[in-house]
């Protein structure tokens, strides 16, 4: 994972060797890894998501939760899961950092080839609490699914959060609802993500392009393109796909 900060310079999250700073200027790796004897070291050297925020922030999300760099010091602040405490992280692993257009920070939790566990969590800088998002199979208005790892507020305003299954959503902020989006194979041509693979096939991203269309992307059955004016969607690169306009059905990143 990549984020570029004001200054130019170019943070890099490695699955398994930790974060790195690029100093554009001197051409210049700075290293933060995980030391267990340093507390105020970064979490976990399995970084999944870096995010600078409009304050200048460094946020990291990996596996061992949410860390906040002193960048002064080199050292962090650690948001953790406690099963103890429903104001703290839902989940210990976190896949995503998104900063919605109000300066609001959203983490996507969960781990994909693990038990369904995890949740959306907006993040309240005053306190430093969490609000969790979790699935209800009660509830309709809930997650479908608690794996999130694409969060996206798009140009209209719209909230929008993909997870592991049949997993499209939007989220109404100020009611805490979610509608979802889900695939019918009566009605195919319904704004949703691809027909699922497996369990295991979750919504990797979600981006808007240039001409306001929403790209949703898959792990395992290609992209959607959704033309909001229309109301059409558009497949690429799923099993239906006969004249294989992608090459290859999993996508991971657009920006």
């Amino acid at each position: 994972c990549l984020a570029a900060d004001s200054l130019g310079n170019i943070w890099i999250g490695y699955y398994g060797t930790g974060l790195d700073k690029f100093d554009h200027v001197t051409g210049r790796f700075t290293h933060y890894r995980h030391d267990p004897k340093d507390e105020a070291s970064l979490s976990s050297d399995i970084v999944s998501a870096v995010l600078v925020d409009h304050l200048g922030n460094v946020w990291v999300g990996s596996d061992g939760g949410l860390d906040l760099l002193d960048q002064k010091t080199g050292k962090f602040k650690h948001y953790v899961y406690n099963e103890n405490d429903p104001t703290s992280l839902s989940h210990y692993v976190v896949r995503d950092i998104y900063e919605d257009r109000a300066g609001e920070l959203w983490l996507g939790t969960g781990f994909f080839v693990a038990p369904n566990i995890g949740g959306l969590n907006r993040f309240h800088r005053d306190t430093e609490t969490f609000t969790r998002y979790l699935s209800d199979p009660a509830n309709p208005k809930t997650l479908i699914d608690n794996r999130v790892e694409a969060i996206f507020e798009d140009s209209q305003g719209i909230f929008w959060v993909g997870t592991n299954g049949d997993g499209l959503h939007t989220l109404d902020r100020k009611t805490g609802f979610f509608k979802r989006l889900t695939y019918d194979p009566m009605r195919p041509e319904q704004l949703s993500r691809p027909p699922l693979i497996d369990n295991i096939d979750h919504i990797t991203f979600i981006a808007e392009a240039s001409d306001k269309s929403i790209w949703i992307g898959t792990w395992k059955n290609g992209l959607t393109q959704y033309d909001p004016l229309s109301k059409t969607i558009t497949r690429y690169g799923h099993l239906e796909d006969k004249a294989k306009t992608l090459n290859g059905g999993g996508t991971w990143c657009a920006h």
